[in-house]
């Protein structure tokens, strides 16, 4: 579990918490032994008895809050501050792998630069018809100012070949 420090954050006179660390693994496929060598990295590894018996790995890390501390036997509130600054970071930099790992889908350019409306809807009314069962040629139908009008004044669209009939 090599680990590059990037920053670090002074907790107290005595005691630094790595930041930003760059690991070869994601904290959560770590094992029980790595989270006790991040523990001495960090200067919490008077807390590996509490680790090792509660046989905490990465996922476990990721997951623990400040009330799973006093269930791990760690009281002092002090204590329970300075490794929660050091798990939250941990769970900050897991959180903004995770992100930078998600791709965006890219956008699919179009084969033609243009838009071509008429074939577009050409393309829809053949599709169109051919799933009612009928083809183009067995209807005739033209939405042309001279079409009667649908006697409801809703209606201002055919509902052969979705045209507007306003003009």
């Amino acid at each position: 579990m090599a680990a590059t420090h990037v920053h670090s954050t002074h907790v107290g006179p005595t005691r630094t918490i790595i930041v930003g660390q760059s690991y070869q693994r994601p904290v959560a496929e770590w094992t029980v032994h790595d989270v006790v060598t991040w523990l001495h990295q960090t200067q919490l590894g008077s807390h590996e008895a509490a680790f090792r018996q509660a046989q905490a790995t990465g996922e476990y890390l990721l997951q623990l809050t400040a009330n799973n501390l006093t269930t791990l036997g760690i009281t002092s509130l002090k204590q329970r501050k300075e490794l929660m600054k050091a798990i939250h970071a941990l769970q900050e930099d897991a959180h903004r792998r995770r992100c930078a790992q998600e791709k965006v889908p890219s956008v699919v350019e179009p084969e033609t630069a243009e838009f071509n409306e008429v074939e577009s809807h050409q393309s829809f009314l053949e599709a169109l018809h051919h799933w009612r069962g009928n083809t183009p040629s067995e209807l005739a139908h033209v939405a042309t100012e001279t079409t009667p009008r649908p006697t409801s004044s809703t209606a201002k669209v055919c509902w052969q070949c979705f045209q507007s009939l306003v003009r």
